[in-house]
């Protein structure tokens, strides 16, 4: 599978960004054992502020599923994109 056609009618206001293959590497080879951890210090980040309390436990479910979307990219050879909106 490779990258979106040019004219792909969800490529029209929003961004759509390619992940380096270093990213989905990185991503790929979070350690499980580490990760609540990780996902305790992502929480506290500027990002996350905004939002006032955080649900670690959904925060935990998006690390696990994004870890294992990358694991499974990097299995295939094929490359992450992150759909963003305003």
């Amino acid at each position: 599978m490779g990258r979106p056609a040019e004219d792909a009618p969800y490529l029209s206001g929003v961004g759509i960004e390619e992940l380096s293959v270093n990213v989905r590497d990185l991503l790929a080879g979070a350690d499980d054992a580490r990760l609540p951890t990780l996902v305790e210090r992502w929480a506290k980040t500027e990002e996350f502020s905004r939002f006032g309390s955080v649900d670690m436990e959904y925060l935990r479910s998006v690390a696990e599923d994004l870890v294992g979307l990358a694991r499974r990219a990097k299995e295939r050879d094929q490359l992450l994109y992150c759909w963003m909106c305003a």
